[in-house]
């Protein structure tokens, strides 16, 4: 049988950008800002410096978030809920992203645990056109702050967004 303690409920974390494909760029630089809005939300912008050795290319990139934990929830019949293949996260929302000053449009995808069939995470998708030599990317969003019986406000962030792209660490945090 399945029971639910009322403990907590995890909405969200902040992640990061990946490239989908390996590259040769370089996170030069991250300036993190988060600030809470209201009692239920905190607002996130993030800027970073990209260094592009090579000739300029265009790069499919993803912003990744953890599902809340409503998506990992078992029904009744052992399966899990099934989310659309396009949906945004629930509890994320206006996020935006620019490019050397133009805003790109992005589309949204839900990645499955194809062992579980659960939400695995869900990607904000858009494309990158890196010109040779630095590059700036700002996105942001709200999210909605998760809650537990230790804590009004709880938002975990990933710091570890250079981890896939070349070098493996952000030159300036």
């Amino acid at each position: 049988s399945y029971a639910k303690a009322n403990d907590g409920i995890f909405r969200i974390n902040g992640n990061e950008l990946v490239p989908i494909h390996n590259t040769d760029i370089k996170v030069s630089k991250e300036i993190l800002s988060i600030k809470k809005i209201s009692e239920k939300q905190v607002a996130v912008s993030v800027y970073y410096e990209f260094d592009n050795p090579g000739e300029g290319q265009l790069i499919n990139v993803g912003f990744e978030a953890r599902p809340p934990q409503e998506d990992e929830e078992p029904l009744a019949d052992d399966t899990f809920k099934k989310v659309p293949a396009n949906a945004p996260h629930p509890f994320m929302h206006n996020f935006t992203v620019s490019m050397n000053g133009n805003i790109l449009p992005f589309t949204n995808k839900v990645e499955y645990n194809q062992k579980y069939g659960s939400t695995k995470m869900y990607v904000y998708l858009f494309n990158a056109d890196f010109v040779t030599g630095k590059n700036i990317i700002r996105h942001s969003y709200i999210c909605d702050f998760s809650e537990n019986v230790s804590s009004f406000y709880e938002f975990s962030y990933v710091l570890d967004a250079a981890k896939r792209w070349a070098g493996g660490k952000i030159g300036d945090f």
